[in-house]
């Protein structure tokens, strides 16, 4: 994550966070990467750095990029899947040779 020291008379403002949303079908994955700009809103209430949660900074993730962006990249990594899941496996001739 990258933070402010201070900022509008708050400390360690959360300004970007670097994330990867992975998936799986137990065989296969799929994998996005990306960096979301945060936008900090003072009328919410203010979470010291060394108390933000993983769930915490995920919502605000989420939240930045909406339900469709949110939908979008979950179908981006289920692509990712299906097409790995399709990619031809080279086999040794039965025979041995």
């Amino acid at each position: 994550m990258v933070s402010y020291p201070q900022f509008s008379g708050f400390e360690n403002i959360v300004s970007v966070v670097n994330w990867h949303c992975k998936g799986s079908d137990g065989t296969y994955i799929g994998e996005f990467a990306r960096s979301t700009s945060i936008e900090f809103d003072s009328n919410t209430q203010y979470i010291t750095y060394s108390d933000l949660t993983e769930d915490q900074v995920i919502a605000w993730v989420k939240k930045t990029l909406g339900e469709d962006g949110v939908a979008s990249i979950y179908t981006i990594i289920d692509n990712q899947i299906t097409a790995a899941a399709k990619v031809p496996t080279i086999l040794p001739n039965p025979w041995g040779e």
